[in-house]
C-alpha cells in the first residue's frame, strides 16, 4: 500500500514537472508596444514612521507624479521617465525601468525595485495594469499597485513606509509642466 502511493506521487510530481515545463517552453512574450508614449497621472500615498534619534513619529504623505512609458525593451521591461516635483528645481524627469512580470497586453503584472543607493534608499512596488482599447487602440488603462514600500536612512534620520500608487492615463497637454 504505501509503495502505490509513493509510485502514485512520483507520477504526479512527474506529470506537473512536465507540465510545467512544456508550459514555459511555450510562452510568448507580451506585446506591449501599444503602450508606448503613453502617460499617467499617479498618486502616491505613503504611510510611515519616521525616527528622529529620540523618538518614532507618524508621517503620512500625498503626492503626484507623472509617469511616461517610453518603449518596451525585450525581454519585458517597459522604460520610461518618471515625473517628480522637486521643491527646490520644480518638475524632474528620472529614468525608470518597470519589470513586466506576465499576463496579457492589456492586463498585465509589473514590478519595480530602486536600489541605487542601497545604504540609504529603497523603494519597490509591485502593480496591475489594466487598459481598454477601442477599436484597436489603447485608449484607457489603470494602474493600481498591489504593495509597495519605502525605506531611507541617514546618520540622524530614518524613515520607513507603506507606498499605495494608484491613476489613469493623462493627456499629454494636460500636464503642469512641458517635458
Amino acid at each position: 500500500m504505501k509503495i502505490g502511493k509513493i509510485c502514485l506521487g512520483g507520477i504526479l510530481v512527474l506529470v506537473l514537472l512536465g507540465c510545467f515545463t512544456l508550459g514555459m517552453a511555450n510562452a510568448q512574450p507580451i506585446d506591449l508596444s501599444q503602450w508606448a508614449e503613453k502617460w499617467f497621472n499617479l498618486t502616491t500615498r505613503t504611510t510611515g514612521a519616521f525616527y528622529d534619534g529620540v523618538s518614532i513619529k507618524t508621517e503620512n504623505e500625498s503626492f503626484v507624479v507623472y509617469l511616461r512609458i517610453i518603449k518596451l525593451e525585450v525581454p519585458g521591461e517597459l522604460t520610461g521617465v518618471l515625473w517628480q516635483l522637486d521643491e527646490e528645481d520644480g518638475w524632474k524627469g528620472y529614468p525608470i525601468a518597470i519589470k513586466v512580470i506576465g499576463g496579457t497586453s492589456l492586463d498585465f503584472l509589473c514590478t519595480f525595485m530602486d536600489e541605487s543607493n542601497p545604504t540609504s534608499y529603497y523603494f519597490g512596488f509591485s502593480a496591475r495594469v489594466t487598459g481598454k482599447q477601442s477599436k484597436g487602440v489603447l485608449k484607457s488603462a489603470k494602474f493600481k499597485s498591489l504593495g509597495g514600500f519605502s525605506w531611507e536612512h541617514s546618520s540622524s534620520d530614518h524613515f520607513a513606509s507603506g507606498v499605495s500608487i494608484s491613476g489613469s492615463f493623462i493627456d499629454p497637454s494636460r500636464l503642469p509642466f512641458t517635458p
